[in-house]
């Protein structure tokens, strides 16, 4: 656009036989670069557009988010209080989705009024009007401030939204199970990009995230997600739809077997659920002993490659 623009500029300095010869030249060049540029674009994005570039874009947001929503490693801190009760604020507007939130902000108002705030849906979660955005207990905040401190948008983002990646990792997987597709080699890269995601959420402490001001007094609850629910996003649809593939079959018993040594009580039944649903469904899947010998062999590659 700027080449255009200057090329056009530059036409009214051409009258009769005078010709600017630097700037014709400085345009030629602004052209050749633009083509260039343009070149590079083309590459870039039929790279990321593969599923795999893709799918590490994606994983890399997610794990900045899920740090950003959740820094304490478990067993670091005691889990966050309960949202409080008190008065209750309400969406208004229009509907949408819970793009982020300014805990910051948020903290401040707190503060200035003695009290606390509990964001009552998670980030990404849907909102229509009337529905509970709020609770504060305490002071009274403007309730104003505190709405404008809820970003609700059209469409979610990344932003304090983990589930969002594994949400794209998951779908990705289950497309490419489709059998207008039938690419079970990307589900299974796509299984290593949610287990890289579920890895690094098995060392966090999850669930509510408590806010606290500059004296230590916790101003904020912000609702999260808990490990069963991660769990739910990012594997229960491609075990129902990736059982019927032995290469899937298999890269997910290994992924929910080596995920399993590295969790203990309440996170470990969770895997031990989502193990006898992928049972379950190979059982029906596959009724011939032989065949189904082979889908229950684990294997994080599927075939060994």
């Amino acid at each position: 656009m700027a080449t255009l623009a200057f090329s056009i500029s530059a036409l009214e300095s051409v009258t009769g036989d005078f010709v600017p010869q630097l700037t014709v030249a400085a345009a030629g060049i602004l052209v050749f670069v633009s083509v260039i540029v343009f070149l590079f674009l083309i590459g870039r994005t039929s790279r990321i557009l593969r599923p795999a570039p893709m799918g590490d874009l994606v994983t890399r947001a997610g794990r900045r988010a899920l740090a950003e929503l959740h820094p304490e490693r478990r067993g670091d801190d005691p889990p966050a209080p309960a949202a409080p009760g008190g008065e209750v604020v309400r969406h208004r507007g229009r509907g949408g989705v819970v793009v982020n939130v300014d805990v910051a902000g948020l903290v401040r108002l707190a503060a200035a009024a003695g009290g606390q705030v509990a964001v009552v849906p998670a980030v990404g979660a849907y909102v229509s009007p009337g529905d509970p955005l709020l609770r504060v207990a305490g002071g009274a905040p403007d309730e104003q401030r505190l709405r404008a401190a809820v970003i609700v948008g059209a469409e979610r983002s990344f932003e304090r939204d983990p589930s969002l990646a594994l949400r794209i990792l998951a779908d990705i997987s289950i497309r490419a199970l489709s059998p207008a597709v039938n690419d079970p080699t990307t589900s299974a890269q796509m299984l290593k990009r949610v287990l890289e995601m579920l890895d690094d959420l098995a060392g966090r402490r999850l669930g509510p995230s408590a806010y606290r001001d500059a004296g230590g007094t916790v101003r904020v609850v912000l609702a999260a997600p808990e490990w069963d629910d991660y769990l739910a996003v990012g594997l229960a649809e491609t075990i129902r739809y990736g059982a019927g593939s032995p290469q899937v079959a298999r890269a997910l018993r290994a992924m929910l077997l080596g995920l399993r040594e590295r969790v203990d009580g309440e996170r470990r039944a969770a895997v031990d659920h989502r193990l006898a649903l992928l049972d379950e469904a190979v059982a029906a899947d596959y009724p011939g002993p032989l065949a189904r010998a082979e889908a229950l062999v684990a294997d994080r590659a599927g075939f060994g490659a």
